[in-house]
Parts: structure tokens; C-alpha cells; sequence
């Protein structure tokens, strides 16, 4: 299993920034690979949503689905995926600081068949668009007083 993590501060309260992020809807705004997310069921996001995900990786587009395993309020959010070429589940936690708040993105990779040759590769690409993601946000957020 591969692991790879990024974390950012961001100027704005616990609050704004986790319902900023959780909210896949506003997804498209901050993350730059990331084509399309569609929630089902349509409401807001718990234990049990899934979230279909259309986004280019390495000049590939590809469709995954992920499904909400734990959400804490203005804590922490994972998610698992539920098909695709590889197993991955990722946590995002939200902690306040004197500067705003520290959003940590990790998440753990397991590629399957031939994507287990180049699960590394494919990791630390990853790993850019998430840090690439999380200073949208933090762009979005700090410039205005919310992405909605």
C-alpha cells in the first residue's frame, strides 16, 4: 500500500473551510483535474454518500466512485473508492491554528493489476494535484468569503 499526504493553512475559520471542501458540488472550482463530481443521493454529504468523479489523470479521463466511510463536523472527512483500477481511501482533517485553519489531506493507495507496476508514478501525481487542490481553496477562500 502506497501513502502520500499534503497539507496547507488557510486563512479562514475550522467551518467555512471544511464545508467548503466537503462539499463536492463547489469541487470543479478548486480542483484542477477534477472534470465533474455528481453526489448521490442529492443531499447534504453523510455517512453513505457516494460521489462520481470525472477527472483527467495524466492525460487520461477516467471515472471513479467514492463512498463517505466517516465525517466529523468541521473535523474530518474519508472517503473510499467503491470501483475503479485501484483501491484508495483518502482523509482529510481540519484543525484550527493561529493562522486559520490546517487542512491535511492522506490517503492510502492500493493500484491492482498492471496499475501495481506504476502505483508509485501514478502516487506522486497525485500527490501534486491534491497540494495543486488545496492552494485553490486556499486561493478561493482567502480572496473571498466563500466558493459557494
Amino acid at each position: 500500500m502506497i501513502t502520500r499526504e499534503a497539507s496547507i493553512v488557510i486563512d479562514r475559520p475550522v467551518g467555512q473551510v471544511f464545508t467548503a471542501l466537503v462539499d463536492s458540488k463547489n469541487q470543479p472550482k478548486w480542483d484542477t483535474g477534477l472534470l465533474e463530481a455528481c453526489i448521490t443521493p442529492d443531499r447534504p454529504v453523510g455517512i453513505g454518500t457516494r460521489i462520481t468523479e470525472v477527472r483527467k489523470l495524466m492525460g487520461r479521463t477516467s471515472e471513479n466512485t467514492g463512498e463517505v466511510i466517516e465525517v466529523e463536523p468541521n473535523a474530518r472527512i474519508t472517503r473510499k473508492s467503491i470501483d475503479g483500477s485501484m483501491m484508495v481511501v483518502g482523509t482529510i482533517t481540519f484543525a484550527p491554528t493561529p493562522g486559520g485553519t490546517k487542512v491535511n489531506w492522506k490517503w492510502y493507495l492500493q493500484p491492482k493489476g498492471i496499475y501495481a507496476l506504476v502505483g508509485s508514478m501514478i502516487a506522486n501525481t497525485m500527490k501534486k494535484g491534491s497540494e495543486n487542490s488545496l492552494r485553490g481553496v486556499k486561493g478561493l477562500l482567502e480572496s473571498s468569503d466563500s466558493i459557494a
